[in-house]
C-alpha cells in the first residue's frame, strides 16, 4: 500500500487499526457481519463522514428496507443525510421493486447492472477531482435471490463482480458490499473476499448475559491474513450510535 492514496473513515481509532490512515482509494470494501445491526452500523459511519465532503457522491442500493427507512436510521444515529444536497446522494431502493425506466427486463441484476455499474462509473466522474462512495446493502439479499431469475452464479461472476472491479480502478473513490455471514454459502463469501481489496469481519461474541462485537481485518490491499489469525479488535458503540474501534486490548 506504499505510496497509495487513503480516504480517512471518519473513525480515527480504525485508522490506527487500518495502520495507513485510511481505506485505500479506489476499494471495494466487504463488510462481513454476523445476524444483527453493527456492520451496517459501521459502514453508515463512514459513509455519512466520507459524504461531508463537497467532492463526494454517494450511490447507495437498498435490498433490505425501503429509502424512507434508510433515512430514519440515519436520523436516529444522529446523521442526518437529508441536508446534503440531492445531487451528491442518490439511493437506488430496489426494496419497493419499482420499474427503473429504460429496463427491459425486471431484475435485481439488470438494475445493479444499469442503474449501479454503468451508472456509477460514467466518464463525467473521471479527471474532474470527484470522489464516488458506493453501498450495496446487502449483497446478502442480492445473492439470495439469484436462484429466482434462474442466472447461474458463475455468470454472476463473470458479469457483474469482474466488470465492477475492473471499473472501479478508473474513479476516486470506495465501495462498500454489506454481508450477512451464513445467509449465503462459504464459498461465496469466499470469492467476494478474493475479489475485494479489504474485508472487515464483524463478529458478536456472547459470554454469559454479555453480548460483544468485535473487527477483524483479515485483507488489506496486497496483506491477506487467514481470519483465524487476524487480530480482533472491540467495538464500542458510543453517543448517538457513533462507533470507535478499541486499540488497547488487542486478542489474538
Amino acid at each position: 500500500m506504499e505510496g497509495e492514496t487513503v480516504l480517512d473513515t471518519g473513525i480515527r481509532t480504525l485508522d490506527v487499526v487500518i495502520g495507513e490512515g485510511g481505506i485505500p482509494n479506489r476499494s471495494l470494501v466487504l463488510v462481513l457481519g454476523d445476524v444483527g445491526y453493527i456492520h451496517r452500523l459501521l459502514v453508515q459511519n463512514i459513509v455519512y463522514h466520507l459524504s461531508r465532503d463537497a467532492n463526494t457522491k454517494v450511490k447507495y442500493v437498498l435490498f433490505d428496507f425501503s429509502a424512507e427507512e434508510l433515512i430514519k436510521s440515519f436520523k436516529g444515529i444522529g446523521m442526518d443525510i437529508s441536508n446534503i444536497p440531492e445531487d451528491r446522494w442518490e439511493i437506488v431502493d430496489m426494496f419497493k421493486e419499482e420499474l427503473i425506466p429504460g429496463i427491459v427486463e425486471m431484475n435485481p441484476l439488470s438494475v445493479l447492472l444499469s442503474e449501479y455499474l454503468d451508472g456509477c462509473f460514467k466518464e463525467s466522474l473521471i479527471g474532474k477531482g470527484m470522489k464516488l462512495i458506493t453501498v450495496i446493502d446487502s449483497l446478502s439479499t442480492f445473492l439470495h435471490q439469484i436462484p429466482e431469475w434462474g442466472i447461474d452464479i458463475d455468470d454472476l461472476h463473470s458479469i457483474f463482480i469482474k466488470e465492477f472491479t475492473h471499473s472501479i480502478k478508473k474513479v476516486d473513490g470506495i465501495h462498500f458490499w454489506i454481508m450477512t455471514r451464513g445467509i449465503q454459502e462459504e464459498q461465496i463469501e469466499n470469492t467476494i473476499a478474493h475479489f475485494s481489496d479489504v474485508v472487515f469481519s464483524c463478529r458478536v461474541k456472547q459470554s454469559g448475559e454479555r453480548i460483544s462485537t468485535f473487527i477483524q481485518i483479515p485483507k488489506l490491499g496486497r496483506t491477506v491474513l487467514k481470519e483465524s489469525s487476524a487480530r480482533e479488535y472491540p467495538i464500542i458503540v458510543g453517543d448517538n450510535y457513533k462507533i470507535r474501534i478499541d486499540t488497547k486490548e488487542r486478542i489474538v
